[in-house]
């Protein structure tokens, strides 16, 4: 019986066994099956995501490379160093990157000094110049002439007054003394405005001590009507030597256009006879450098200039008044913000001077000395009220000369004007070899000094420049490098959006100022 229950129990755990899996453990077995389908899906989803990832970083790494790269092809100085204020940026490329399927981009180059020479070092120049003021006067082309008249009829060969052959000459044959003769005319065609009259004296011992320009535009061959243009004119000494003996006399001041021009003769040199070669016309043209300048109290034609005076007058002259003197000195080599160590003007007596006179040294205060042009020239380009569209210079120089010596050249005919040059290089707009315009006023006094117009006046420059030098690089351990280079680190930092999160790719590098063998 024992036996038949034993097997009854065994057939029934067999007929258990074969019904299947309960429900319990088909619910475990779907649970399980789902976790592992979305293990697998992440799994493959992560490593796309990686690979999209992986791909725009390195498109992002490739952008900052070639901007870098960009950068280091540059020539060293062409380099934009950035400042700290701005974290050393130098370039935003945000658009660039973001052309480039990158989103919401922040990309940006930065350039910072790692390494400088000390470019404290300095190298100091010292340069002299002395330039001479042009005094000669530049007339314009010669005005020809149609005939010669002699109102006199004293006069032999006056043809060969204006055949502009200097051998031949003219002499006052018949006059019983050469004193107040008056010479052949020369006739233009036309009433013409003239600049400069030219006598040609033919040789020494026949000029004249006394003598004037006149000019008329009704017939020359009366001595009435005649309009005297300058007087009281000398032949200045002729020298005794062969040869053409020109003297210009400038009759700029004169504005009315006539048709004869002669000279008269009031006291000549020689006591039988006037010799000359040449009586020529010449129109206007550039004006000289060194001017006298008729003062306002002048008794005719106040203000007018005088470019071809034998000799400067500063500054009283006669019937001329208180003159002014106008000076351009020419191609003046020193730089802008040269250092003037000292500069003055220096002088030839043409007289013995000894009494009280002071005067005022100034400049215009322009980047380039212009041409002395109009009424009152000089004291235009210097006044103070820009009434003319110019200034003076602030700097100014009282001059109270000592005593002068006929012929003398030295520390008593030098008159300082370190500062007035020191203003002018200063100008924002001053380059060397530009142009420096001085004049002399008069202040006060009673005298006068009196320079020659040759020698010219010369402004003596002492100045020094001073620069940076750059310090001298040696390869020290011979591995081929430049020790202690002067070096900039370059770096681009692009941060851009990607997957919900912020990226960021950096690119940096160094570049040297000084390469092997530089």
């Amino acid at each position: 019986m024992n036996s038949l229950n034993k097997v009854e129990k065994i057939r029934k755990r067999s007929r258990k066994d074969q019904a299947g899996f309960s429900m319990v453990e088909l619910l475990i077995s779907l649970v399980v099956a789902t976790l592992l389908v979305g293990v697998l899906s992440s799994i493959v989803q992560n490593s796309m995501s990686l690979n999209a990832k992986a791909a725009l970083r390195s498109e992002a790494g490739s952008i900052a490379f070639k901007k870098v790269q960009d950068y280091i092809n540059l020539d060293f100085t062409n380099i934009p160093i950035g400042d700290v204020a701005t974290s050393y940026e130098v370039e935003d490329f945000s658009t660039e990157a973001e052309n480039l399927n990158l989103r919401n981009v922040s990309a940006k180059v930065y350039v910072e000094p790692e390494s400088e020479l000390d470019s404290t070092s300095t190298s100091t120049t010292n340069y002299s110049q002395s330039i001479a003021a042009d005094t000669a006067f530049v007339s314009g082309s010669e005005i020809s002439s149609i005939d010669v008249d002699d109102a006199t009829g004293d006069w032999w060969r006056r043809s060969r007054m204006s055949d502009d052959n200097y051998s031949n000459y003219t002499y006052s044959r018949y006059a019983s003394s050469p004193d107040n003769l008056a010479g052949p005319s020369i006739d233009l065609g036309s009433s013409q405005d003239v600049d400069t009259i030219r006598v040609n004296w033919y040789g020494c011992g026949y000029g004249a001590n006394d003598f004037r320009v006149e000019a008329k535009n009704s017939s020359p061959n009366t001595n009435s009507g005649w309009t005297t243009i300058v007087s009281g004119l000398s032949d200045n000494g002729i020298p005794c030597y062969i040869g053409d003996h020109p003297q210009d006399i400038d009759v700029s001041s004169n504005s009315t256009p006539y048709r004869y021009w002669r000279l008269y003769f009031v006291d000549a040199v020689d006591s039988d006879f006037s010799v000359i070669s040449e009586l020529e016309a010449f129109s206007s043209d550039i004006p000289g450098d060194t001017v006298e300048q008729r003062g306002s109290d002048a008794s005719s034609s106040p203000g007018a200039l005088y470019f071809s005076s034998s000799d400067l007058e500063m500054s009283e002259d006669g019937s001329r008044g208180h003159q002014s003197i106008g000076m351009i000195f020419d191609q003046i080599e020193a730089n802008k913000d040269a250092t003037i160590d000292s500069a003055y003007i220096s002088f030839t007596a043409d007289e013995s001077n000894s009494g009280d006179v002071t005067l005022l040294v100034s400049a215009a205060d322009v980047d380039n000395g212009v041409d002395w042009v109009g009424d009152y020239a000089v004291d235009n380009a210097v006044d103070n009220d820009n009434s003319d569209g110019s200034v003076g210079t602030n700097a100014k120089t009282t001059w109270n000369p000592a005593a002068w010596s006929s012929g003398e050249n030295g520390p008593d005919t030098q008159v300082d004007v370190t500062s007035i040059v020191q203003e002018i290089v200063n100008r924002p707009g001053w380059d060397a070899d530009n142009r420096m315009s001085f004049a002399i006023q008069y202040v006060s006094g009673s005298d006068k000094r009196v320079a020659e117009r040759s020698p010219a006046p010369e402004l003596v420059i002492n100045w020094s420049e001073t620069v940076a030098v750059d310090g001298t690089y040696v390869d020290s351990d011979g591995d081929g490098d430049v020790d202690n280079p002067t070096l900039v680190r370059v770096t681009a930092i692009i941060e851009y959006e990607a997957f919900l999160q912020t990226h960021k790719v950096m690119y940096s590098s160094y570049i040297r100022k000084y390469g092997i063998g530089q």
